[in-house]
């Protein structure tokens, strides 16, 4: 358990338990001990957690929440939970956005994650003076203003920059008339020219090592794609391109368990390039200790234009990762319009 930023209690991905009927209602397992938790048990470490208002700023990963907890639910649980109550938010919004079953599927899963955090009748919310609280946001989802809607995203913070995104996607989707069940998120939608990608044009990206590069604990390394830079790694792909689709795999060993990210990055070519480091939150994965683990990443879009005079943008990959590891082969493939 844990509270939410309005001090609720909650649990799993998002699910509200502010009561200890609810809590209950749920079947947990003592951490000490593996058994399932008594109505008693579950309202003790209910009350513990209320108790706790201080800490509501801190999000749900947070260790404070991790490392005092008595009781946990399962993976099994969790899917559930998200299984049932995914209909019943999606559903709810809908009373007010009757056309959410045609948005893009971005703008769907940027208002689905509001309504996660703030209700699934968000949108109806006044205030006291009966003016809608989400007035913004609500006029311009029933326009399909996407745009607007993601100028009007409150907050800031990860959470926030990850929906004012989705939603940015969405207007280009709905602007070029492009497929609204593809799921952009991080990618950048790219339209195709009315006239179709000349596939037969296109050029093939094919480039690979098997040289060692150590990469630090907690610092950005650009991976190396030849044998010939290993400290900084080479670019993908150079230029403004109107589409290109890219992907890497990356073999590493690590002697302890260590969480890695793996993360395209678009940036200037120059003594300055490294200033522009791209979200690579969403890049993150888990792993044991052990050789010839594997991580993944791939770009699909386009390479805008210079932003500086005698510039160009590159396509390039970095990794992070919490303990030192050491990449043993990377490979990039894919293609490149000419």
């Amino acid at each position: 358990m844990y509270l939410d930023t309005k001090g609720k209690v909650t649990t799993g991905i998002g699910f509200l338990i502010d009561s200890i009927t609810a809590a209950q209602a749920l079947p947990w397992v003592v951490q000490a001990t593996g058994h399932s938790a008594s109505p008693s048990e579950i309202a003790q470490e209910w009350r513990r957690v209320k108790a706790m208002q201080s800490k509501k700023h801190l999000n749900g990963l947070n260790a404070v929440w991790r490392n005092s907890s008595r009781l946990r639910i399962s993976q099994a649980t969790v899917d559930r939970q998200l299984d049932k109550m995914t209909p019943q938010y999606w559903d709810g919004v809908k009373q007010t956005l009757p056309e959410l079953d045609t948005f893009p599927a971005d703008a769907g899963l940027a208002v689905l994650d509001e309504a996660w955090q703030n209700g699934k009748a968000f949108l109806e919310l006044k205030d006291s003076k009966g003016v809608y609280v989400w007035a913004g946001t609500r006029a311009a989802l029933l326009s399909r203003n996407f745009g607007s809607a993601a100028s009007h995203v409150p907050g800031s913070g990860d959470r926030a920059d990850f929906r004012k995104r989705l939603l940015n996607n969405a207007a280009i989707v709905e602007r070029n008339g492009m497929d609204p069940d593809t799921l952009w998120d991080t990618k950048v939608p790219t339209p195709q020219p009315p006239e179709g990608f000349d596939m037969a044009a296109a050029k093939d990206v094919y480039k690979r090592a098997k040289t060692d590069q150590s990469v630090k604990a907690a610092l950005d390394t650009f991976v190396a794609i030849d044998d010939k830079t290993p400290s900084r790694g080479v670019s993908v792909c150079v230029g403004e391109n109107p589409g290109v689709h890219v992907g890497m795999v990356l073999t590493f060993n690590s002697a302890t368990p260590v969480d890695v990210a793996l993360w395209p990055v678009l940036s200037d070519v120059g003594p300055d390039d490294t200033k522009d480091r791209h979200n690579r939150h969403h890049g993150w994965h888990q792993f044991q200790a052990g050789n010839n683990l594997e991580l993944s990443a791939e770009y699909r879009g386009k390479i805008p234009a210079p932003t500086a005079k005698g510039r160009n943008n590159r396509l390039r990959f970095r990794i992070r990762a919490t303990a030192p590891i050491t990449i043993v082969n990377s490979e990039v493939s894919g293609w490149e319009m000419p």
